[in-house]
């Protein structure tokens, strides 16, 4: 990927959003050097530590082996706090990268150092915007891409997206800004304020609107992605999990028609997914299904969610386990599954559960949240929970009619 557009703002006043800078790959990295890394997702990063190295954060300082590092790239109002002092000792082939900005940065104060196969690639130089270009060239350019407009109207507001339980907005999963499409919730660090309203989204539709009541939880590492805050109340006996977007029903929800679960065509529907993946299960346990149109186009279109019966799994009987979260639709007769959550294995006689689940994980609990057109483009995203053994997860999908692609993913460790 030599072209990467800056999102995030933890690398001002060096990198502001919007920002296309090009990357080659990464070889003899460098003190200073501006890297892309994928840890939970791409971030643009400066590296500070080299293999060998002792470094020693502490308050708003840095130090390499026990002599203070100079850095004129970090702005003076940037501290390292209120993060707890940390001492690295870095192992071969290995960095630790900051983020410019101190005090608005996902980097390896939370995420560790960064190994050399994580490190996807180095900034070398900012193609856009052109900044050195002549005003004639640029109003040249500007008109051979389809016209001069001196001026735009102002785009809408970008829309927040959170995970709701109990009176909580309990993980923030991102935003989606009409300019710009969809942004990770790492990729920025402005959390809402008292009195801010969002509306929750449930599989009836709209559930309702909260308000914020209080600031956000003051976490150690400032992180945006673990923000949370308290909120005024809603049913949430009814509707335990929903998607909270921001502002006063700001999009359309689609009510999910329920499906009975114990429907044979939709069981029948399960079975042919999981025999795909090699597991032969007669009468698949349901949890979810919805009817649900996702296209308009009039077909027949179905959200299943199934899991193996866990009371049933005992160490010396062999067990087909699965987990699925499954988009299904039919057109003119012509099937088509596509995944949204898959854990299948196979568990033999004589294996232990707790040896099944050292190889193929603990099955994780799934549940369909809702159905709304976030993008505003006329048809829905389906935002998917995922509670892992020590972690919720929220995916958001858009679905063209054709496509299934994955547009948003938030994790937030030890919620459960």
């Amino acid at each position: 990927m030599p072209l990467v557009r800056v999102r995030g703002r933890s690398m001002m006043p060096a990198l502001r959003p919007g920002e296309v800078l090009w990357t080659e790959k990464p070889h003899d990295l460098k003190r200073g050097d501006i890297v892309l890394i994928r840890k939970t997702t791409l971030l643009l990063k400066r590296i500070i530590g080299l293999p060998g190295e002792t470094v020693a954060l502490r308050s708003s300082r840095v130090s390499i082996n026990n002599q203070p590092l100079h850095e004129p790239y970090v702005p003076t109002t940037a501290a390292l706090e209120p993060l707890a002092d940390q001492i690295f000792s870095l192992p071969p082939s290995t960095y630790l990268v900051l983020g410019d900005s101190r005090d608005d940065s996902l980097d390896s104060r939370r995420l560790g150092p960064v190994k050399i196969n994580e490190i996807q690639g180095v900034a070398r130089r900012r193609v856009w915007p052109p900044m050195r270009w002549s005003r004639l060239a640029i109003t040249l350019a500007v008109m051979a891409a389809g016209g001069f407009q001196p001026a735009r109207a102002a785009s809408p507001p970008p829309l927040l997206l959170a995970f709701a339980s109990e009176v909580r907005l309990a993980m923030m999963i991102g935003k989606y800004e009409p300019s710009h499409g969809w942004v990770q919730a790492t990729e920025f660090y402005t959390p809402p304020e008292p009195g801010d309203v969002f509306t929750l989204y449930g599989t009836s539709g709209k559930v309702g609107e909260v308000t914020i009541t209080n600031k956000r939880s003051a976490y150690r590492d400032g992180v945006f992605a673990t923000w949370s805050a308290r909120t005024s109340g809603w049913d949430n006996q009814a509707v335990p999990y929903a998607l909270a977007v921001s502002g006063h029903s700001p999009v359309a929800g689609t009510a999910l028609e329920a499906i009975p679960l114990d429907k044979p065509e939709y069981r029948g529907i399960v079975e042919r997914y999981l025999k795909s993946r090699g597991l032969h299960v007669e009468e698949p346990l349901l949890t979810q299904a919805y009817n649900v149109p996702l296209d308009g186009h009039g077909r027949d279109e179905a959200l299943l969610v199934a899991h193996s019966d866990a009371s049933a799994v005992t160490d010396d009987k062999p067990a087909d386990i699965y987990a699925v979260a499954l988009l299904w639709w039919n057109d003119h007769g012509k099937e088509k599954i596509l995944p949204l959550a898959s854990q299948t294995s196979h568990k033999p006689a004589g294996r232990s559960l707790e040896e099944q689940e050292r190889y193929y994980g603990i099955r994780e609990f799934l549940r369909i949240l809702c159905a709304a057109d976030i993008d505003g483009n006329g048809g829905n995203e389906i935002v998917l929970y995922r509670a892992k053994d020590a972690a919720t997860h929220v995916d958001i999908f858009n679905f063209d009619g054709h496509r299934l692609r994955k547009v948003l993913s938030a994790e937030k460790a030890a919620y459960n």
